[in-house]
Order: structure tokens, then C-alpha cells, then sequence
């Protein structure tokens, strides 16, 4: 991440979508985060909600949605060594369409999840 002081605290707002349209390594992105954060350091993950059980399908430029499924965000994250802290739904939409483009006007009118991870 470019620092070699350790953080208490770093988030993704609405951008974890597009690393499944990308050539990156979620895996050592989130190793990453892991080393750079401090014990119990936090990461906050705020993204557009996709189709519960679509996965990655509706992310990034492929599908034009910008979205992606709650629970496979939750499972790299768990996967990587995270602790879930929080799951809110303050950020709920829940007249949002999750098969209509995440980005169209207005973009406050999305069903968005919020994610708060801890290390351990």
C-alpha cells in the first residue's frame, strides 16, 4: 500500500467491485491490507449491492452493474484471516433494482452494504 508506518484504519468505498474486472490478486491485495494494518486495525468495505448469490457476475465493466454480492465480499475477507466486527445496513436501498447499472443518476439511490473487518 505504500507506507511502512502500520494503520489503525483504511476502507474501500464503492471501488471492491471493480478488482474482479481487473487483472489484480484479490488474495495479495488483501494480504496487503492485512500487513499494513496495526492488531485490531480496521477496513471498512462500502460497495454496491449485487444479486445475493450472483458473486462477482454483476461487477466492474463486464456487466456495466458495478456491483458485487455481500456475502462473496465477506467470504474472501474471512478467508484472508479478517474478523467481521459489523454488518450494517445503514447504507440500504432496498427499492434499488440490483439489475440496473449501479452508476446512473441519482447514485445515493443504491442498495449499498457496509462491511467492518478487524485483524486479529
Amino acid at each position: 500500500l505504500g507506507t511502512t508506518e502500520k494503520l489503525d484504519y483504511a476502507f474501500s468505498y464503492t471501488t471492491y467491485h471493480d478488482m474482479y474486472d481487473m487483472p489484480v490478486n484479490r488474495k495479495r491485495f488483501l494480504a496487503s491490507i492485512m500487513d499494513a494494518l496495526k492488531l485490531d486495525g480496521h477496513f471498512v468495505v462500502i460497495d454496491h449491492q449485487a444479486v445475493e448469490g450472483s458473486g462477482c457476475k454483476h461487477s466492474g465493466s463486464n456487466s456495466g452493474l458495478h456491483r458485487v454480492d455481500k456475502k462473496l465480499v465477506l467470504k474472501e475477507f474471512l478467508a484472508a484471516g479478517f474478523v467481521l466486527e459489523d454488518d450494517s445496513d445503514f447504507l440500504r436501498f432496498a427499492q434499488d433494482d440490483l439489475l440496473v447499472g449501479a452508476w446512473r443518476s441519482p447514485q445515493a439511490e443504491t442498495d449499498r452494504f457496509a462491511l467492518k473487518f478487524r485483524k486479529a
